[in-house]
Protein backbone atom coordinates (compact mmCIF):
# COMPACT_ATOMS: atom_id res chain seq x y z
CA UNK A 1 0.00 0.00 0.00
CA UNK A 2 1.50 3.53 -1.15
CA UNK A 3 0.76 6.37 1.36
CA UNK A 4 -1.25 9.03 0.77
CA UNK A 5 0.29 12.22 0.04
CA UNK A 6 -1.70 15.21 1.56
CA UNK A 7 -2.72 18.07 -0.51
CA UNK A 8 -0.55 21.22 0.19
CA UNK A 9 -2.76 23.85 2.56
CA UNK A 10 -1.73 26.51 0.45
CA UNK A 11 0.86 26.40 -2.69
CA UNK A 12 2.07 29.03 -5.31
CA UNK A 13 3.91 28.38 -8.70
CA UNK A 14 5.57 29.95 -11.11
CA UNK A 15 6.94 29.25 -14.65
CA UNK A 16 9.67 31.17 -16.03
CA UNK A 17 10.72 31.53 -20.11
CA UNK A 18 13.65 29.76 -21.26
CA UNK A 19 16.73 31.32 -22.17
CA UNK A 20 16.04 34.94 -20.59
CA UNK A 21 18.77 35.00 -18.52
CA UNK A 22 21.50 37.27 -18.52
CA UNK A 23 24.15 36.25 -20.40
CA UNK A 24 27.65 37.82 -19.70
CA UNK A 25 31.10 37.18 -21.51
CA UNK A 26 32.45 37.06 -17.59
CA UNK A 27 30.40 34.19 -16.61
CA UNK A 28 31.01 30.39 -18.32
CA UNK A 29 27.50 29.64 -17.72
CA UNK A 30 23.73 31.79 -16.57
CA UNK A 31 21.70 30.18 -14.37
CA UNK A 32 18.61 30.23 -16.10
CA UNK A 33 15.21 29.97 -13.83
CA UNK A 34 12.52 27.46 -15.03
CA UNK A 35 10.20 27.37 -12.15
CA UNK A 36 9.32 27.75 -8.45
CA UNK A 37 6.71 26.30 -5.88
CA UNK A 38 6.21 27.43 -2.44
CA UNK A 39 4.02 24.88 -0.39
CA UNK A 40 2.77 25.70 3.22
CA UNK A 41 1.86 22.47 4.92
CA UNK A 42 1.63 21.75 8.76
CA UNK A 43 3.60 24.73 9.50
CA UNK A 44 6.32 24.74 7.43
CA UNK A 45 7.10 26.98 3.85
CA UNK A 46 8.49 24.10 1.27
CA UNK A 47 10.30 26.41 -1.52
CA UNK A 48 11.68 24.79 -4.37
CA UNK A 49 13.76 26.41 -7.34
CA UNK A 50 14.11 24.75 -10.41
CA UNK A 51 16.84 25.92 -13.43
CA UNK A 52 16.57 25.28 -16.95
CA UNK A 53 18.51 21.23 -17.30
CA UNK A 54 22.24 22.55 -17.82
CA UNK A 55 22.02 25.93 -16.70
CA UNK A 56 22.88 25.62 -13.04
CA UNK A 57 26.02 25.04 -11.49
CA UNK A 58 25.75 24.06 -7.82
CA UNK A 59 29.56 25.50 -6.72
CA UNK A 60 28.81 29.17 -9.02
CA UNK A 61 25.57 29.97 -8.03
CA UNK A 62 22.42 30.10 -6.21
CA UNK A 63 18.75 32.01 -5.72
CA UNK A 64 17.12 34.45 -3.68
CA UNK A 65 13.77 34.29 -2.60
CA UNK A 66 11.49 37.61 -1.86
CA UNK A 67 8.41 37.02 0.32
CA UNK A 68 5.83 39.36 1.20
CA UNK A 69 4.17 38.17 4.53
CA UNK A 70 1.75 40.62 4.52
CA UNK A 71 1.03 41.79 0.98
CA UNK A 72 1.58 45.20 1.36
CA UNK A 73 4.11 47.34 -0.95
CA UNK A 74 4.12 49.70 1.35
CA UNK A 75 6.04 47.57 4.12
CA UNK A 76 9.05 45.92 3.72
CA UNK A 77 11.91 46.57 0.89
CA UNK A 78 11.44 49.35 -1.92
CA UNK A 79 11.34 48.58 -5.42
CA UNK A 80 14.85 47.70 -6.81
CA UNK A 81 16.68 45.68 -9.62
CA UNK A 82 13.69 44.17 -10.25
CA UNK A 83 12.38 43.05 -6.79
CA UNK A 84 8.46 44.81 -6.61
CA UNK A 85 8.64 46.76 -3.73
CA UNK A 86 7.39 44.61 -0.02
CA UNK A 87 9.45 42.09 0.66
CA UNK A 88 9.65 41.67 4.31
CA UNK A 89 12.02 38.73 3.99
CA UNK A 90 14.86 37.36 1.75
CA UNK A 91 14.96 33.48 1.51
CA UNK A 92 18.87 32.86 0.03
CA UNK A 93 19.29 29.32 -1.51
CA UNK A 94 23.01 29.08 -1.86
CA UNK A 95 24.86 25.05 -1.48
CA UNK A 96 27.98 26.69 -2.43
CA UNK A 97 30.95 25.14 -0.37
CA UNK A 98 32.48 28.50 -0.35
CA UNK A 99 29.11 29.79 1.57
CA UNK A 100 29.19 27.13 3.56
CA UNK A 101 26.53 25.29 1.79
CA UNK A 102 23.76 26.70 3.95
CA UNK A 103 21.30 28.94 2.92
CA UNK A 104 19.95 31.76 4.74
CA UNK A 105 16.78 33.36 6.03
CA UNK A 106 17.10 37.24 6.40
CA UNK A 107 14.03 39.92 7.55
CA UNK A 108 13.85 43.28 5.98
CA UNK A 109 14.92 46.45 7.76
CA UNK A 110 15.46 49.88 7.19
CA UNK A 111 18.77 50.60 8.82
CA UNK A 112 21.46 50.65 6.47
CA UNK A 113 19.53 50.92 3.77
CA UNK A 114 19.94 52.05 0.28
CA UNK A 115 18.98 51.57 -3.14
CA UNK A 116 22.72 50.86 -3.93
CA UNK A 117 22.93 47.74 -1.81
CA UNK A 118 19.56 46.20 -1.89
CA UNK A 119 20.57 43.30 -0.12
CA UNK A 120 21.81 45.69 2.91
CA UNK A 121 17.99 45.91 3.66
CA UNK A 122 17.86 42.32 5.19
CA UNK A 123 19.31 40.96 8.50
CA UNK A 124 19.95 37.52 9.13
CA UNK A 125 17.54 35.53 11.28
CA UNK A 126 19.69 32.60 10.85
CA UNK A 127 21.02 29.57 8.51
CA UNK A 128 18.82 27.34 6.63
CA UNK A 129 19.55 23.83 5.21
CA UNK A 130 19.56 23.82 1.15
CA UNK A 131 19.33 21.12 -0.63
CA UNK A 132 20.27 20.68 -4.49
CA UNK A 133 19.86 18.30 -7.52
CA UNK A 134 21.30 18.64 -10.61
CA UNK A 135 18.74 21.23 -12.02
CA UNK A 136 16.65 22.74 -7.90
CA UNK A 137 17.75 24.07 -4.75
CA UNK A 138 15.12 23.24 -1.58
CA UNK A 139 14.13 24.96 1.88
CA UNK A 140 12.54 24.42 4.41
CA UNK A 141 11.37 27.48 6.61
CA UNK A 142 9.17 26.99 9.60
CA UNK A 143 6.33 29.34 8.97
CA UNK A 144 7.43 30.18 12.74
CA UNK A 145 10.42 32.27 11.34
CA UNK A 146 7.94 34.25 9.40
CA UNK A 147 6.71 36.81 12.08
CA UNK A 148 3.64 35.21 12.76
CA UNK A 149 2.31 34.55 9.05
CA UNK A 150 -0.05 32.06 8.21
CA UNK A 151 1.56 31.48 4.67
CA UNK A 152 -0.37 33.95 2.45
CA UNK A 153 2.44 35.21 0.72
CA UNK A 154 3.91 36.69 -2.39
CA UNK A 155 7.17 35.71 -3.71
CA UNK A 156 9.69 36.84 -6.37
CA UNK A 157 13.03 34.85 -7.46
CA UNK A 158 16.12 35.88 -8.46
CA UNK A 159 18.75 33.79 -9.84
CA UNK A 160 22.58 34.35 -9.06
CA UNK A 161 26.37 33.46 -10.34
CA UNK A 162 29.52 34.22 -8.11
CA UNK A 163 32.96 34.67 -10.04
CA UNK A 164 35.92 35.10 -7.78
CA UNK A 165 35.07 39.05 -8.36
CA UNK A 166 31.50 40.03 -9.03
CA UNK A 167 28.70 38.55 -8.15
CA UNK A 168 25.64 38.54 -11.03
CA UNK A 169 21.91 38.78 -10.88
CA UNK A 170 20.77 36.74 -13.88
CA UNK A 171 17.26 36.11 -14.00
CA UNK A 172 13.93 37.03 -12.25
CA UNK A 173 11.10 34.81 -12.01
CA UNK A 174 7.96 36.15 -12.42
CA UNK A 175 9.91 38.72 -14.57
CA UNK A 176 10.08 42.35 -13.99
CA UNK A 177 7.08 44.65 -14.31
CA UNK A 178 5.59 41.00 -13.69
CA UNK A 179 3.05 41.21 -10.37
CA UNK A 180 5.00 38.32 -7.61
CA UNK A 181 2.87 35.25 -7.07
CA UNK A 182 0.75 34.76 -4.80
CA UNK A 183 0.55 31.45 -2.52
CA UNK A 184 -3.06 30.85 -1.66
Amino acid sequence: MTPSMAAPKLHGEVRDSVGDMLVDSRLPLSPDLSYATVDVVNGDVTIVVGFTPGTFDRESMGADVFLDADRNPSTGASSSQGIVAGADFLIDLDVRQSAGSAGDISTYSSRNCSSTFFLRCFTSLGRLNVTATENALQAIVPLSMLNGTDGHVTFQVRSYAVTPVFTFDTDLMPDANVPPVRVQ
